[in-house]
């Protein structure tokens, strides 16, 4: 892929290529470097996490390590290979060990990953999670430069970079294959998410590290954040091909479309200069190559299989009941609230005079706004999408209970059907994944989002046998709400019998006509002995209402390996979800696939270095921009036009609480007040009280000597409080939390808290009244 980028994966873009154009480089402002344990405890000893850290080497600002995300890509047919490469250098006096939180897509099977250290390679190899964490911590205390990638949930990974030196340039390669098609026949969609969304967490606060009850792990799930104009804020490059597409358009960036090569591949890359990784890459085109078979003939016991569902079924046509699940929290404030509306009302307008509707808006509490039933062309129900465009989003994504709440109601509905419309940032999905599987209600879900956590949505639509789609805010939603429509009217794929012994691998896709899936199959008979392969296969699709459709699809050679990794993803998936974890890791492990329990680890043997005492965190980017849509050459203006102003998605504030918080918060950051700490080269950690009362006889943060749990507590409680908004149910349990901590807080903190307090109520009441 080099001839449309300019250099291969790998390699380290020259100075001049756009990936690497410099940033201003400030010479104050020290960075907030390092956070809190966010593991259980007995993997925290093994990170070193200790706190807050600054460089006091006369106050000189550590940049950032990672400088680049450079991904690339070749599509072709129902499937792309993608080569992700993160790019990092470090500057720093002394050596860190650096820890990343990243994104992938959900149904990526992510085969590669290769550690690079200036010149030399080293290959990782997929393990058991805690044989590769030994290995990674051994490699560490020998003194070795070392990579630990392992899965947080099935779309946010975590990378452990142990012993950077000073001026190293390392990088992380990690090549997948993924799936494109999916919610249309017509259309192909790629999606290379470079920035982890926020996902509010729900629940009691029960840990230092941010837990609850709800969710255990959820000191991992929210990186630190950087804006885009941050002089550190990496750069994002893509480029690739698209073999076999017309009109291709991105919603997400700014394209362009070199002319077609000799092969007919198009080459796309983006062309903004300092493009930052804050939000995901979407390309869609047309595909004009008709669906076939693929076979690796050094892998012949494997075949995938492109299926587009004949358009041609009757619809069931019945009066049904659908209910209405939409997200009215703060993160879907904006062009994402736009965009939900529009898509609700483009749905209502679908539905017939004889279906009924109901519609929830659920944030940190689920208000009924229909009140019940009504029928769909009512007009109560046709003045819903006026209502809702006056709606202003606000509050927590508890999406959990709220869709608990809704399958209880539905269970006593006619035919019922649940459509949620999300962005899906909510940490608790494997609770709401668990009450999915049990609802024995069909539930489509619709994410709207330039970040989407598409793990909740795919998930809770592959264990109704629903449908998942994902668009962006500013994209024509027409076809979308149109395939929606037909997936509540049309009876889905339930069962496809294969000619020649072919077995389907995995969870069978909810196909409904119109739609298109890329389904490996396994022939467990095939030996060597079996004669030549076939050139075409016979697939019987049989449909929920008893309708039977034969397809038939040519068998091509490939000299990819993507029918035998996306038949391991496939059984992977079937194995996690039937709760079979230890039988997914040996797949896992046999095919080299990253997957939850699983991790890869590799290290460079060829030298020694100083072992590193320090973990660094490089913060994630903050959320981009939305509404934004590009084609060819000049885009289109976005959809929605109205100016907004973004803050952090997930924790909406009055500008007098943001204010009450910094002051909080202010007394709490370093203020050097020593010339020998400013001499002083190596790292100091804040919750360390012995070096801090050695070095500045305790003037210098008024918590130095109290344990660390006191202040790592009062931050999360104030980020809980903070993200509860002006919920009055829980008001008072964040109130408790605070006086309790406020007994051992300096007296400017302790006012401050007040100050918070008093705010907190202010909007609370303010709020009350305009209800």
């Amino acid at each position: 892929m080099a001839d449309c980028a300019g250099f291969h994966p790998g390699e380290h873009p020259p100075p001049n290529h756009p990936a690497r154009q410099a940033r201003p480089n400030p010479t104050h402002s020290p960075h907030t470097l390092m956070k809190s344990p966010s593991n259980p405890a007995e993997e925290a000893a093994d990170r070193q996490v200790t706190g807050l850290f600054i460089y006091a080497n006369g106050m000189r600002r550590v940049p950032l390590p990672l400088k680049t995300i450079d991904a690339r890509f070749e599509a072709s047919g129902d499937c792309a290979s993608v080569v992700l490469e993160q790019i990092f250098e470090f500057e720093g006096p002394n050596p860190v060990d650096v820890i990343y939180t990243f994104p992938l897509p959900e149904n990526a099977s992510v085969h590669d990953c290769q550690l690079r250290v200036g010149s030399r390679t080293v290959t990782a190899k997929i393990k058991p999670l805690a044989d590769a964490r030994l290995d990674y911590k051994n490699a560490k205390a020998a003194g070795h430069r070392a990579a630990l990638v392992e899965t947080v949930r099935d779309n946010l990974f975590e990378l452990l970079l142990g012993n950077v030196q000073p001026g190293d340039a390392i990088s992380i390669r990690l090549a997948f294959i993924v799936p494109l098609a999916g919610e249309s026949a017509q259309r192909r969609r790629l999606r290379i998410p470079t920035c982890p969304g926020v996902r509010y967490i729900p629940g009691d606060l029960v840990g230092a590290d941010g837990a609850t009850d709800l969710v255990p792990d959820a000191g991992r799930l929210n990186p630190l954040r950087i804006s885009s104009d941050d002089p550190d804020a990496a750069i994002f490059y893509c480029a690739g091909t698209v073999l076999g597409g017309a009109n291709i358009e991105s919603p997400s960036h700014e394209i362009r479309i070199l002319p077609p090569a000799p092969d007919g591949k198009l080459a796309v890359l983006t062309t903004a200069e300092c493009d930052c990784p804050d939000r995901d890459f979407i390309l869609t085109w047309e595909p004009l190559t008709a669906p076939l078979a693929l076979m690796n003939p050094a892998d012949p016991d494997y075949l995938l299989c492109s299926i587009h569902a004949p358009a041609d079924l009757p619809n069931e046509r019945g009066a049904r009941d659908v209910f209405f699940l939409l997200d009215a929290s703060g993160s879907m404030s904006g062009t994402n609230w736009f965009a939900l509306v529009e898509a609700f009302g483009l749905a209502l307008a679908g539905l017939s005079a004889h279906d009924r509707v109901s519609v929830d808006l659920f944030e940190t509490l689920l208000h009924p706004i229909s009140q019940g039933l009504l029928d769909a062309h009512s007009p109560k129900a046709l003045n819903l999408p006026a209502r809702l465009r006056k709606h202003r989003p606000c509050g927590g994504t508890e999406f959990t209970d709220a869709f608990k709440e809704t399958i209880a109601k539905a269970r006593e509905a006619r035919r019922p059907v649940i459509v949620v419309i999300t962005d899906g940032q909510f940490g608790d999905e494997a609770r709401a994944s668990a009450i999915a599987a049990n609802s024995d209600i069909e539930v489509h879900t619709i994410g709207i989002d330039a970040n989407v956590n598409e793990t909740a949505l795919r998930k809770i639509a592959r264990r109704t046998r629903g449908t998942c789609s994902l668009c962006v805010p500013g994209e024509d939603l027409d076809v979308t709400i149109q395939q929606l429509i037909a997936n509540l009217l049309s009876p889905a794929v339930d069962r496809i019998t294969a000619s020649d012994g072919w077995k389907p691998v995995g969870n069978l896709p909810a196909l409904r006509p119109g739609q298109a899936a890329l389904v490996p199959f396994r022939n467990p008979a095939f030996t060597d002995e079996s004669g030549p392969a076939a050139t075409s296969v016979d697939l019987e699709l049989k449909f929920t209402d008893g309708s039977l459709r034969v397809i038939h699809l040519p068998i091509r050679a490939t000299a990819g390996r993507a029918p035998t990794l996306l038949a391991a993803k496939a059984e992977i998936t079937a194995l996690l979800d039937a709760g079979n974890d230890r039988e997914a890791v040996v797949t896992a492990c046999r095919h080299n696939l990253l997957c939850e329990g699983s991790a890869f680890v590799a290290w460079d043997e060829t030298e020694k270095v100083a072992i590193a005492s320090t973990l660094f965190e490089q913060p994630a980017m903050a959320v981009g921009e939305q509404g934004v849509c590009y084609k060819l050459a000049t885009g289109p203006a976005p959809r929605y036009s109205e100016p907004m102003h973004l803050i952090n998605p997930a924790r909406r504030s009055s500008p007098q609480r943001h204010c009450s918080f910094a002051r909080i918060f202010d007394p709490l950051m370093p203020k050097p007040a020593s010339q020998w700490l400013l001499d002083h080269p190596e790292p100091v950690p804040l919750f360390d009280p012995l070096r801090w009362t050695v070095l500045l006889g305790g003037t210098l943060i008024p918590w130095a000597r109290e344990k660390d749990i006191n202040m790592t507590l009062l931050v999360k409680a104030l980020r809980q409080l903070e993200a509860l908004g002006t919920n009055m149910k829980k008001h008072p349990k964040a109130m408790a939390i605070l006086r309790k901590l406020m007994a051992k807080a300096p007296p400017q903190v302790a006012q401050a808290i007040e100050d918070f307090c008093l705010a907190e109520e202010a909007a609370i009441t303010a709020r009350a009244s305009l209800e």
